[in-house]
């Protein structure tokens, strides 16, 4: 089950803290929780303490509100805070938490999202800036729990002190003991060592280590559109989807399209939304491994509150066939009547359709 999420500023609040409103999930009374993934770095979990790391943390709503069909989550600076120090490219994965009921969904980002005194501190001092960053870097690498790193630099030489020799001299023996055999089991020394040594020559240093016949392994070809609009406007942005798309990139087409929305682009909200609509979804044009209704509502919406046509009637018609409640169909009914007032006669066919289920 997906739901539509959408954080924006609690202008009540101030700085740091947000308005989380949720379409699509009842927690009932159950405790509800939230977690929170985004699409970038090799730390994608939000943590405690406002750490992004390897693994999932579930955090619990605080103040939960019901409004109009809709869950309104007041969020706090351990959830602000993280959010608004990621670069505005950064898209995020919310899942909620109810008993045995769990639903994920797209989380829309509404700017201007402002962080609380310490994050905007973070942003604003190039000092602070680049502390956060190696924190950041530390963060990341203590997730992954990388290995050390390998020392191939040779052992310090033994310094024998004239007042120790005894013990010096003991240890001396001991490690040559210790080389030698590592050289016996690395087959270092000729016709000696284990079994598996026969026949086997430790290369020198001027051969190569493998056979310079073998044919290379085979490697994907590069991807003819990066995913990044980084320094793009939205209209370049959206641009560069369509490339991608026609390129058959069908991934990076849509992390494009979805970074051209956030830039502003109201068809790239509409064409997220075809991707994921199942009167227009396809494998050759979708990445998604099969339609879902109610993501492609979240993208015509976002279109709809831009004040777009299209977006009013993709939004009416799904919600108008597929919901399951009487508020969503009465939504769906408004979506189309004002589209057909925007002059979409497929909405304005569906209306009849639509009244019927809302009666």
């Amino acid at each position: 089950m997906a739901i539509r999420a959408d954080l924006s500023a609690d202008k009540e609040r101030g700085p740091g803290h947000g308005r989380l409103r949720v379409g699509g999930f009842d927690p009932g009374d159950d405790v509800l929780e939230l977690s929170l993934m985004r699409n970038q770095g090799t730390a994608p979990y939000l943590g405690d303490g406002g750490i992004w790391q390897a693994t999932e943390v579930w955090h619990t709503a605080g103040e939960v509100e019901r409004a109009a069909g809709e869950l309104v989550i007041r969020l706090g600076p351990e959830i602000v805070d993280p959010i608004v120090t990621q670069p505005t490219t950064v898209a995020y994965r919310l899942t909620l938490a109810a008993g045995v009921t769990r639903a994920s969904g797209t989380l829309k980002v509404s700017r201007p999202l402002l962080g609380s005194e310490a994050a905007t501190d973070e942003r604003t001092d190039p000092a602070a800036e680049a502390d956060a960053a190696r924190r950041r870097a530390i963060d990341e690498a203590a997730a992954t729990k990388a290995p050390p790193p390998i020392i191939t630099d040779p052992p310090p030489p033994i310094v024998v002190q004239p007042r120790r020799s005894g013990p010096i001299v003991a240890l001396a023996a001991l490690a040559a003991l210790g080389l030698g055999a590592g050289a016996w089991y690395a087959c270092w020394l000729p016709g000696i060592g284990p079994a598996r040594c026969e026949g086997e020559v430790a290369p020198r240093d001027d051969e190569p280590a493998a056979d310079e016949d073998a044919t290379p392994p085979a490697t994907e070809p590069e991807p003819t559109a990066a995913a990044s609009c980084v320094g793009l406007a939205a209209a370049a942005c959206l641009a560069k989807a369509e490339q991608a798309l026609g390129d058959g990139q069908l991934e990076p087409a849509r992390q494009l399209f979805q970074q051209a929305a956030g830039l502003g682009s109201v068809e790239a909200n509409n064409r997220m939304a075809r991707m994921y609509d199942p009167e227009t979804w396809n494998a050759e044009s979708s990445p998604v491994a099969e339609p879902d209704w109610e993501t492609a509502v979240y993208w015509y919406e976002a279109a709809a509150r831009q004040n777009d046509v299209a977006g009013k009637a993709g939004a009416g018609r799904l919600l108008c066939r597929h919901a399951g409640t009487s508020f969503e169909r009465k939504r769906a009914l408004e979506y189309l009547e004002a589209a057909a007032e925007g002059g979409d006669e497929a909405a304005k066919a569906l209306i009849a359709e639509c009244e019927a289920k809302v009666s």
